[in-house]
């Protein structure tokens, strides 16, 4: 189903996909800049590969997520 406001698809995703991508750069300059490794974990959903009638704008952000995900670790 989608959203009923813009406001709630631009929270979901602003929490779940740009809130992730900011603690992610955030973390990797931490570790380059202490010269220490880590692990950066980001927590996904089976709705990130297979949708949900329920609440597109979690679905579109889980999606977002896993493509983020693939990026940083290459």
């Amino acid at each position: 189903a989608l959203p009923i406001y813009d406001d709630d698809w631009r929270a979901t995703l602003g929490v779940n996909l740009t809130g992730s991508f900011h603690v992610a750069k955030f973390a990797s300059q931490y570790f380059r800049d202490r010269n220490i490794q880590g692990s950066i974990i980001l927590i996904g959903s089976r709705w990130g590969t297979s949708g949900t009638e329920k609440d597109c704008s979690y679905a579109a952000s889980k999606a977002g997520l896993k493509g983020l995900i693939k990026s940083l670790q290459k």
